[in-house]
């Protein structure tokens, strides 16, 4: 195919070093263990690239980019729920962070463009979030 644009991201080259060098599967079973964490530093750091990832146009593996997106937002929900901010100088600042990096996480999940929100694929996200209640046990 080769460019079919001028953006960084708009020729086969670029696509073909995200996809199989930078982002392979290392790449996302750290992010997955940063999700996992118990440091909610690394938590909010692993939701962070979600994030900018999805901005710039790079969609995660499908079913795997779904999962990371909830463990995401579950992740950033206990971190507010948690003592961990009242260690800060400034609490409400560190809280306020927070619930804009989880907005930014629910914006994508709750966008009527993604796969995941089509009604054709409603037997599919039923058997992911299966297979998730049961990781949570």
């Amino acid at each position: 195919m080769g460019a079919w644009g001028t953006e960084w991201n708009a020729n086969d080259s670029a696509l073909d070093y995200l996809g199989g060098v930078l982002f392979n599967d290392d790449f996302f079973k750290r992010l997955n263990e940063g999700l996992d964490s118990s440091y909610p530093e690394n938590v909010r750091a692993a939701a962070h690239i979600l994030v900018v990832l999805d901005r710039d146009g790079y969609m995660t593996p499908m079913d795997e980019g779904l999962v990371m997106l909830r463990k995401a937002s579950k992740a950033l929900y206990k971190t507010l729920a948690s003592g961990w901010m009242d260690e800060w100088n400034d609490s409400s600042e560190v809280r306020g962070h927070i619930e804009k990096e989880l907005k930014d996480i629910q914006d994508i999940l709750s966008d009527p463009k993604r796969w995941w929100n089509r009604k054709e694929n409603k037997d599919t996200v039923v058997k992911i979030d299966s297979e998730m209640e049961s990781c949570d046990k």
